[in-house]
């Protein structure tokens, strides 16, 4: 599973918020407490954090009696186009096993939030999934919609609908999903002690239709690369992140210079890594303080004035003034609609 502070694209949440939708609930209500605008979700180009499309899922199970099945639904709309030179990786492996193997390789560049473990026989492979450390409140969900879109992809990379042999979930259901089965090839079990999905080992041997080893190669080192790259960023910017949370427990000063210190690092060379990955001291300040005001305003136990104080603004009113750039009105009428 990736980091929650990890960046993604934003396709899967336009697919989640289309599904919300269908299901009654508002465009409004899917993005409230995410900091995602209309405009970021409607940009193709967009990138979120892993936390904001996990909020964008609980946002979704709350606002519904029941969401059992929901997950398999979602999870059949995720195709190969979705997930880039990742997609292209997995659809150009020689079989589905160099495939999976591929795909827990750069789990990282996937949507997914589960944790995926294979377990081969000489006859059958068990894909077992794991949510354990995700909020009580989405792991079925979760769990739900990473096990269908694999079968999703499982189906394209190979070029034919495939059948699972046994499908379980953990969570209980009070009536047969038909979907479910329709998807998998077999009704699934609820109330089990596993989430699994179990496939005939031939299914996992059998040559992919668009295999192509120069492809496969050229898209394993640039997902490295992509790796690479998204594990420094997420480095540096959580370093950030925690430094500046130390220091509004604290009510220390925020400065750059106070927090590369922190780091044991000159602000010069702090100033350069964040660069590098495409954001600043300044941008990671705000996006901290806009989140740790929302938290503390949650709390109600604070005034508008020990908030500030905390977020190190030197006056009240600063922060009120940045509170309205960040989300169009004060802190009092935020907590308030709230």
């Amino acid at each position: 599973m990736a980091s929650l502070e990890s960046q993604r694209g934003i396709v899967s949440a336009q697919l989640l918020c289309q599904l919300a939708q269908e299901e009654g609930v508002s465009l409004a209500n899917m993005l409230q407490n995410t900091d995602i605008s209309i405009t970021t979700l409607g940009n193709p180009h967009s990138r979120i954090l892993a936390r904001q499309e996990l909020q964008l899922i609980h946002n979704l199970t709350k606002a519904l009696p029941s969401s059992t099945g929901l997950g398999v639904r979602l999870g059949q709309r995720y195709r190969l186009a979705n997930y880039g030179v990742f997609g292209f990786g997995l659809s150009s492996s020689a079989t589905l096993q160099e495939a999976a193997l591929f795909g827990l390789r750069f789990m990282g560049l996937s949507y997914a939030f589960s944790q995926f473990e294979l377990r081969f026989d000489r006859k059958k492979v068990q894909v077992h999934f794991n949510a354990d450390t995700l909020p009580l409140a989405v792991q079925s969900f979760v769990i739900e919609r990473d096990m269908s879109a694999l079968m999703s992809l499982v189906h394209e990379v190979t070029g034919k609908k495939q059948l699972c042999s046994k499908v379980c979930f953990s969570h209980k259901s009070q009536a047969e999903i038909p979907w479910a089965a329709e998807h998998f090839g077999v009704q699934p079990t609820f109330g089990a002690d596993v989430n699994m999905a179990e496939m005939a080992l031939a299914v996992f041997t059998q040559p992919l239709p668009q295999a192509d080893a120069a492809t496969h190669q050229a898209c394993v080192a640039e997902c490295e690369a992509m790796l690479s790259d998204l594990r420094q960023r997420q480095g540096w910017c959580e370093r950030v992140r925690h430094a500046l949370e130390r220091r509004f427990q604290r009510q220390q000063g925020v400065s750059m210079e106070l927090l590369a210190a922190d780091m044991f690092v000159s602000s010069r060379t702090l100033r350069r890594h964040l660069s590098n990955q495409g954001t600043s001291y300044r941008q990671l300040l705000d996006e901290a303080r806009e989140e740790k005001a929302k938290a503390l305003l949650r709390e109600g136990q604070h005034s508008v004035k020990a908030i500030a104080e905390i977020l190190g603004y030197q006056e009240p009113a600063s922060f009120v003034h940045a509170f309205k750039r960040w989300v169009g009105v004060s802190p009092t009428q935020w907590r308030n609609q709230g």
